[in-house]
Protein backbone atom coordinates (compact mmCIF):
# COMPACT_ATOMS: atom_id res chain seq x y z
CA UNK A 1 0.00 0.00 0.00
CA UNK A 2 1.30 3.40 -0.80
CA UNK A 3 -1.75 5.51 -1.30
CA UNK A 4 -0.78 8.44 0.52
CA UNK A 5 -4.23 8.17 1.94
CA UNK A 6 -3.21 5.40 3.93
CA UNK A 7 -1.27 8.67 6.28
CA UNK A 8 -4.83 10.50 7.05
CA UNK A 9 -5.41 12.17 9.89
CA UNK A 10 -7.32 14.63 11.20
CA UNK A 11 -7.00 17.00 13.70
CA UNK A 12 -9.26 18.28 17.06
CA UNK A 13 -8.26 20.79 19.84
CA UNK A 14 -7.55 18.40 23.32
CA UNK A 15 -10.59 19.88 25.07
CA UNK A 16 -12.80 18.24 22.73
CA UNK A 17 -11.62 15.07 23.02
CA UNK A 18 -13.65 12.64 24.62
CA UNK A 19 -13.25 8.73 26.23
CA UNK A 20 -13.44 6.20 23.34
CA UNK A 21 -12.07 8.70 21.03
CA UNK A 22 -9.21 7.94 18.86
CA UNK A 23 -6.04 10.13 19.66
CA UNK A 24 -2.15 9.74 19.33
CA UNK A 25 -0.61 9.18 22.37
CA UNK A 26 3.43 8.90 22.49
CA UNK A 27 3.46 8.89 18.73
CA UNK A 28 1.47 5.58 18.61
CA UNK A 29 -2.86 5.59 17.82
CA UNK A 30 -4.89 4.96 20.98
CA UNK A 31 -8.14 4.72 21.86
CA UNK A 32 -8.58 6.95 25.00
CA UNK A 33 -9.65 5.27 28.43
CA UNK A 34 -9.84 7.98 30.34
CA UNK A 35 -9.22 12.05 30.37
CA UNK A 36 -8.51 14.21 33.65
CA UNK A 37 -7.44 17.92 34.36
CA UNK A 38 -4.67 17.78 35.96
CA UNK A 39 -3.37 21.05 36.92
CA UNK A 40 -3.22 24.59 35.41
CA UNK A 41 -0.32 26.24 33.46
CA UNK A 42 -1.29 30.13 33.14
CA UNK A 43 -4.46 30.19 31.48
CA UNK A 44 -4.85 26.60 30.17
CA UNK A 45 -5.43 23.28 31.85
CA UNK A 46 -3.03 20.28 31.58
CA UNK A 47 -4.84 17.28 30.58
CA UNK A 48 -3.35 13.79 31.08
CA UNK A 49 -4.39 11.54 28.43
CA UNK A 50 -4.61 7.54 29.19
CA UNK A 51 -5.26 5.64 26.37
CA UNK A 52 -4.81 1.46 24.82
CA UNK A 53 -2.79 1.13 21.48
CA UNK A 54 -5.31 -0.26 19.59
CA UNK A 55 -2.73 -3.28 18.09
CA UNK A 56 -0.85 -3.88 20.97
CA UNK A 57 -3.16 -2.89 23.77
CA UNK A 58 -0.45 -1.45 25.88
CA UNK A 59 -1.51 1.53 27.54
CA UNK A 60 0.49 4.41 26.99
CA UNK A 61 0.04 7.66 28.97
CA UNK A 62 0.56 11.50 28.24
CA UNK A 63 0.38 15.54 29.03
CA UNK A 64 -1.52 17.53 27.11
CA UNK A 65 -2.54 21.10 27.53
CA UNK A 66 -6.08 21.49 26.83
CA UNK A 67 -5.22 24.00 23.91
CA UNK A 68 -3.29 22.04 22.42
CA UNK A 69 -4.23 20.43 18.12
CA UNK A 70 -4.26 17.05 18.49
CA UNK A 71 -3.72 14.23 15.86
CA UNK A 72 -6.63 11.87 15.66
CA UNK A 73 -5.78 8.95 13.43
CA UNK A 74 -8.08 7.85 10.60
CA UNK A 75 -8.88 4.73 11.90
CA UNK A 76 -10.57 2.09 8.95
CA UNK A 77 -12.22 -1.17 9.40
CA UNK A 78 -12.34 -3.55 5.96
CA UNK A 79 -13.40 -7.26 5.97
CA UNK A 80 -11.93 -9.61 3.90
CA UNK A 81 -12.91 -13.33 3.00
CA UNK A 82 -10.59 -16.15 5.02
CA UNK A 83 -9.58 -18.33 2.27
CA UNK A 84 -6.74 -19.93 4.13
CA UNK A 85 -4.03 -19.37 6.54
CA UNK A 86 -0.29 -19.71 4.92
CA UNK A 87 2.50 -19.88 7.80
CA UNK A 88 1.52 -17.70 10.07
CA UNK A 89 0.05 -15.42 7.78
CA UNK A 90 -4.02 -15.30 6.41
CA UNK A 91 -4.64 -15.45 3.01
CA UNK A 92 -7.25 -12.99 2.82
CA UNK A 93 -9.67 -12.09 -0.68
CA UNK A 94 -10.53 -8.50 -1.34
CA UNK A 95 -13.84 -7.55 -2.64
CA UNK A 96 -11.92 -7.70 -6.68
CA UNK A 97 -11.66 -11.22 -6.12
CA UNK A 98 -7.33 -10.69 -5.53
CA UNK A 99 -5.33 -12.21 -2.98
CA UNK A 100 -3.45 -10.43 -0.10
CA UNK A 101 -1.19 -12.50 1.91
CA UNK A 102 0.31 -9.72 4.75
CA UNK A 103 -1.95 -10.02 7.73
CA UNK A 104 -0.55 -11.77 10.39
CA UNK A 105 -2.20 -14.13 12.16
CA UNK A 106 -3.19 -12.54 15.51
CA UNK A 107 -2.00 -14.17 18.76
CA UNK A 108 -4.21 -14.88 21.64
CA UNK A 109 -7.96 -15.62 21.58
CA UNK A 110 -8.89 -14.35 18.22
CA UNK A 111 -5.98 -16.62 16.54
CA UNK A 112 -7.59 -19.70 18.30
CA UNK A 113 -10.85 -18.84 16.90
CA UNK A 114 -9.71 -18.02 13.34
CA UNK A 115 -7.25 -21.57 13.23
CA UNK A 116 -10.11 -23.30 14.25
CA UNK A 117 -13.09 -21.76 11.76
CA UNK A 118 -9.98 -22.34 9.23
CA UNK A 119 -10.23 -26.02 9.99
CA UNK A 120 -13.95 -26.18 10.23
CA UNK A 121 -14.73 -25.19 6.83
CA UNK A 122 -17.47 -22.23 5.77
CA UNK A 123 -17.28 -18.41 4.91
CA UNK A 124 -15.40 -16.43 7.34
CA UNK A 125 -15.02 -12.95 7.01
CA UNK A 126 -11.98 -10.95 8.50
CA UNK A 127 -12.11 -7.83 10.17
CA UNK A 128 -9.02 -5.34 9.30
CA UNK A 129 -7.99 -2.48 11.37
CA UNK A 130 -5.99 -0.13 9.36
CA UNK A 131 -4.54 3.07 10.95
CA UNK A 132 -1.27 4.87 9.05
CA UNK A 133 -0.53 2.07 7.20
CA UNK A 134 -0.15 -0.37 10.16
CA UNK A 135 -2.83 -3.16 9.94
CA UNK A 136 -3.94 -6.42 12.25
CA UNK A 137 -6.68 -8.71 12.10
CA UNK A 138 -9.28 -7.60 15.15
CA UNK A 139 -12.32 -9.76 14.49
CA UNK A 140 -14.23 -12.51 12.83
CA UNK A 141 -17.54 -12.71 11.50
CA UNK A 142 -19.59 -16.39 10.32
CA UNK A 143 -20.76 -16.01 7.14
Amino acid sequence: MTDDSIYAFRTKLCSELQENDFVFVNGRPCRISSIRVTSLQGECQKVLIEGDDIFSGDRRVQEFLSTDVMDIPVVTMTKFQLRSIQGQHLCLATSDGSERNDVPLPKGALGMRILAAEKSGGGRLIVVQSVMGEEAAVGMEIL
